[in-house]
């Protein structure tokens, strides 16, 4: 029995056209970029209600839908004849949750297994990871993310009351 071996670039597929442009772009390797770095380095108020507001997008799926369509919407007419709805993408990652009630610490052969939280301060780890590492970026198009960018900066501040600076996300981003 041969196996036959196909290469990515053999596949044609039908079907939406979203869809193919997104496999085109794959095969190309020309993957969406960060347009928007949205972090404590970045936003102005971060310490104020708005980082909830945003973090709570994690969960809220139509909402985050909502933001990405209207940074969308808000593309000169140009941009948006050179990408998609779909390109334009939001990403708000949850905070991290660590439970600590199924590891176990023994500090000796004689000693009772002691949960992980006993030794380290998980609780209040998570909350300082979120408050000082966490990250969420807008994607778009490499040649459109300038355009995205502005887009989202106005919308963010709109819509959820963010205060991001421009010039230190687009250090982050490498935009020029």
């Amino acid at each position: 029995m041969s196996l036959k071996v196909m290469a990515f670039s053999d596949l044609h597929v039908k079907g939406d056209e979203f869809v193919l442009s997104a496999l085109n772009r794959f095969r190309r390797r020309d993957l969406l970029s960060r347009a928007l770095e949205i972090s404590r380095r970045t936003v102005r108020n971060w310490d104020d209600h708005v980082r909830k507001g945003l973090i709570d997008l994690s969960v809220k799926h139509a909402r985050l839908s909502q933001i990405e369509a209207s940074i969308y919407e808000g593309l000169p007419a140009k941009v948006k004849g050179d990408c998609a709805p779909g390109d334009v993408l939001l990403s708000v990652p949850p905070p991290p949750k660590l439970k600590g009630d199924h590891a176990f610490i023994q500090t000796d052969n004689s000693a009772k297994p002691e949960t992980i939280e006993g030794f380290f301060p998980l609780e209040q780890w998570s909350d300082s990871y979120s408050h000082s590492k966490w990250r969420s970026f807008v994607f778009a198009p490499r040649d459109q993310r300038a355009a995205v960018r502005t887009s989202a900066l106005a919308v963010l501040k709109d819509e959820i009351g963010l205060d991001v600076d421009a010039t230190i996300s687009d250090q982050a981003c490498h935009i020029s």
